[in-house]
Formats: C-alpha cells, sequence, structure tokens
C-alpha cells in the first residue's frame, strides 16, 4: 500500500524532474583545445550521454562525431562507461548534482569560430525535453552572438536540447552588422574569408527586403531573432547553407551574385518549411539514426522553388533569372535517367540508403532538391488552373503553417496531397499521385504553356532556355503576372 507521505515524495520528484535544468559551459580559447562541461542533477542510477550521430538538416549519418570527444571526466568522480560509440555511462544517485567535463579538438589555432550543436554538446538520454542553459567563457574582448535568448553577454537560454543543438553559435571578433523587421532584430555575422571583399551595405539591404518580404508571404516573422552566420569565399557567385531554427550557416561568394542571393532565400524560407513546417518524424530528433519521410522533395525542392519566386514576386530578381533557374534544373533532372525510376517521394523516402546506408542531403539517385522544385511550379499552375486562378500552392503553404505555427506537431506523410486536393479539387488527386509518387518524365511543357511560356532546346540539356510564346493569350498573361507577382508588383520593404 502507498503512503500518503510516499505518495508526497513522489509529488516532489515528479516536480523536480519536470522543472529540471541542464547546464552548459563552454570555453574557447586561442591554440586550445575546446573545454565543454553537462551539470545535471541525476534522476537515475545510471545516466546516459550521447553525442547525435547526424545533425537536423543534414541527413547524413556521422558515427565519428564521438571520437573527437576527449577527456570525459565527472565531479564528483563517478565510474565511467562506455556504451554504444556515441554514448558515456554514468554510475549516479538520483538527487545529486553532477558535472560531465570534456574537450574537443579546435579545428582553427586562433581566429573566430563557428560552433554547430550536434558534433559538440552531449545530451542526457531520456532528458532532451529539459530547459537547457548555455554559458561561453571567452577571452578578454571577444564575443559570442547566435539565435537563442541572451540571458547575459555570453550566456543564452533554450527550451530543449533540441533547440540548443539546433543553434550555431558564432565567437569570436567577427564582424557584425544589424537591421531590425517588425521589431525582430537580425544580425549579420562575417566570421571567416575574405569578408573585406564583401559589398556589406549590399548584404543587409538584400537581407533586411528579403526577411521583409518572406514575412509579408506568410503573415509575420516565426522567431524573436535571426541570425545569419557567413563564411565567405572567393568567386562572383554561388554558396551552400545549412539552416537552423533561429538562423542560418551559409558559405557566401564575396561577389554575392544571383546564385548566393538565391541560397540565402532558400535558407530564410526554412524557417517555416522545414524548421516550423516539417512531417512527423523531423522532430523531436531521434539522433541515432536518420528520420525516415517522404516529404524531403517538398521541405526542399518547394522551398527552393519558393526562394526564387518570392525574389521574383518582390522585386529582389527578374522573371528572367526565374526561368534560367527552372530552365537548368529541368536540364539537370532530364539528364538523370533516374527519374524514370524514382519518384520524388522516393527519392525523399529513400534518402537513408544512399552512400552505402549512410545518407546523403540531396536524394537517393536523383535530387529531391530538383525535382521537388520542378513539382512545385507544376502543382502551383496545375492549382491556379482548377480553381480558375482562386487559389495556388500559396494556399497550401498556409495552410500548412496554420496547421504547424505555435510548436504544434508535425504533418502526416499524405498532408501535403490532402491540402492539395482541398485547393485544387478532386481531380488533383490523380495529378498529385502522377507527380509526386510515381517516376517518370513531369508535365513540365505543360505546366509552361499554361503560364505562355516554352522550353527551347539547345544542344544539350544545361543549354535549354525558357522563353515567352509569341503571342500569348490574354488568360496566359494573366496566369503569368499573377504567378510572378500575386499582387506585390513594385512592392517595398
Amino acid at each position: 500500500m502507498t503512503t500518503r507521505w510516499t505518495c508526497f515524495a513522489l509529488a516532489l520528484a515528479a516536480a523536480s524532474t519536470a522543472t529540471a535544468r541542464v547546464d552548459y559551459t563552454m570555453s574557447v580559447r586561442d591554440n586550445q583545445p575546446i573545454k565543454l562541461t553537462v551539470s545535471f542533477v541525476a534522476t537515475e542510477g545510471k545516466t546516459s550521454l550521447k553525442l547525435p550521430n547526424w545533425a537536423p538538416g543534414a541527413y547524413v549519418l556521422r558515427t565519428d562525431n564521438a571520437k573527437a570527444v576527449e577527456g570525459v571526466s565527472t565531479k564528483p568522480n563517478v565510474p565511467i562507461a562506455k556504451g554504444l560509440e556515441n554514448e558515456w555511462l554514468l554510475t549516479t544517485q538520483p538527487g545529486k548534482k553532477y558535472t560531465v567535463e570534456y574537450a574537443l579538438p579546435r579545428r582553427t589555432p586562433t581566429g573566430n569560430l563557428h560552433i554547430t550543436g550536434p558534433n559538440t554538446y552531449l545530451y542526457i538520454n531520456g532528458r532532451k525535453e529539459e530547459d537547457c542553459r548555455l554559458t561561453v567563457d571567452l577571452a578578454e574582448g571577444a564575443k559570442s552572438t547566435c539565435g537563442l535568448p541572451r540571458l547575459g553577454a555570453n550566456s543564452y537560454s533554450a527550451s530543449s536540447y533540441d533547440v540548443l543543438a539546433d543553434n550555431p553559435i558564432t565567437v569570436g571578433n567577427y564582424e557584425l552588422d544589424t537591421y531590425t523587421v517588425q521589431g525582430v532584430p537580425n544580425e549579420i555575422v562575417y566570421y571567416a574569408g575574405p569578408i573585406a571583399d564583401v559589398d556589406r551595405a549590399k548584404v543587409k539591404d538584400f537581407c533586411h527586403r528579403i526577411t521583409a518580404a518572406q514575412s509579408d508571404f506568410w503573415g509575420g516573422l516565426p522567431f524573436d531573432k535571426y541570425v545569419w552566420h557567413f563564411r565567405v569565399t572567393p568567386g562572383n557567385s554561388g554558396g551552400g547553407g545549412l539552416e537552423h531554427l533561429s538562423s542560418t550557416s551559409i558559405s557566401m561568394a564575396a561577389g554575392f551574385g544571383y546564385g548566393t542571393q538565391s541560397v540565402l532565400s532558400h535558407e530564410l524560407f526554412h524557417a517555416w518549411n522545414v524548421k516550423r513546417i516539417r512531417s512527423e518524424p523531423l522532430g523531436p530528433f531521434d539522433y541515432d539514426r536518420l528520420p525516415v519521410t517522404g516529404a524531403l522533395w517538398w521541405l526542399e525542392g518547394v522551398t527552393d522553388y519558393y526562394a526564387n519566386l518570392i525574389m521574383t514576386r518582390y522585386g529582389l530578381g527578374t522573371p528572367e533569372e526565374l526561368y534560367s533557374k527552372a530552365a537548368r534544373t529541368l536540364g539537370s533532372v532530364r539528364s538523370n535517367p533516374a527519374r524514370l525510376e524514382v519518384s520524388p517521394f522516393n527519392s525523399s523516402l529513400q534518402v537513408y540508403q544512399a552512400a552505402n546506408w549512410r545518407g546523403n542531403s540531396n536524394g537517393y539517385k536523383i535530387s529531391y532538391y530538383q525535382l521537388g522544385w520542378l513539382v512545385g511550379f507544376c502543382l502551383d499552375t496545375e492549382i491556379r488552373a482548377r480553381s480558375a486562378g482562386k487559389y495556388s500552392l500559396d494556399d497550401v503553404c498556409l495552410a500548412l503553417w496554420e496547421m504547424n505555427k505555435n510548436d504544434q506537431p508535425g504533418f502526416a506523410e499524405d498532408e501535403i496531397r490532402t491540402q492539395c486536393i482541398r485547393f485544387g479539387g478532386a481531380g488533383m488527386a490523380d495529378y498529385f499521385d502522377r507527380v509526386v509518387m510515381k517516376p517518370g518524365e513531369l508535365p513540365l511543357e505543360d505546366a509552361l504553356a499554361r503560364v505562355g511560356l516554352v522550353l527551347v532546346n539547345g544542344p544539350t540539356a544545361q543549354s535549354r532556355t525558357i522563353s515567352s510564346v509569341e503571342s500569348p493569350t490574354s488568360q496566359q498573361l494573366a496566369f503569368r503576372d499573377n504567378w510572378l507577382y500575386s499582387g506585390k508588383k513594385g512592392w517595398q520593404p
């Protein structure tokens, strides 16, 4: 029989666990390893600490992350056993506080560092939902920034381990520019590369305008602060990035051409689509194995479609640049014979099988980025045609946002299809299955014709172009204008 005193003790223990917090400290000094501590109150006789095997957004298993961890010890000193390759097992006493110390090699001896969470912070297995605090110990004169709420000069709070890990931090004496959109502070951080070659005023203007444009598209910003972490590289255009909850890490060409700008637009769009609008397997995360979802064509490919389309709509790119992107994407897809055997859905669902079952961040046999870009255009024009211009793929995006904002659970695997049918009518079911669920040629020529455009063949797939038909009808012109601008023509932030 349970006495009332036992019930009282159990209630206290439950309350203690519910309000538990995990404290992290990170010490960064030139020419020294990065030193970290994790402090917590134990809740069990055995405590498991693990380092993630993959990072959200990068669908690649990296089981060697844990090999970089050095010198694991505890205060007070307790036995430490090695569990799995990324796991340390501690003998602990419930209710007692412990601090785990360890170190990671510094990638560059001196200068600024950009530090990502999943390969840095150990987490307590089974307790990832607890509040976290991060304090950064830096040399005099150095500074830090990340997308987390700031508690002090170099201390931050996170509502869970997932939130902590998904907010990379830049430390050192980096260059900083700032702007504000709708009262929300945004930071532009340059931490490496030929920064002096960058037109920072141009970059700031673009970041400001694309933030305002995407806020207008979605109806507001989903974060209280945003940080652009830039590593500058030589070149006129191009780059790559990884999205995070309230920031992005981007390798940015110093010339800041259209290709670089579209990368920025893509990563910012992820603050909604992926970080918050996501399929159910993409959070909370299981860091031991890659997530399995058939929606990456939407989360990555449709994101890239809108990254370019929004730039056109809001005066940050031209229609010709958008057409060129579409033609290059189509050329890449049609030069890959895997398009005839792997659907956009399966390119997403089976990505974990790529690279000898280690996964990749592009797709199984064919890119879900490129397939998704083209599918997004097909679905967009099809919904517009079937609804006589009343609805578009914009409405599907916004419907998914309503379902997923404010930390709501992710959507079911068939939800995108459901929403396309909702706005395009029952006939969208077969069309969706044709372009998303089945391999084969995508009906791009038909979709282009709807907006008065035509694919012009060149000597190679990559030399194809898209241009206007000779005498587009008034309906084609109306559809094109609405698709390109959706009432935002000439809009300024």
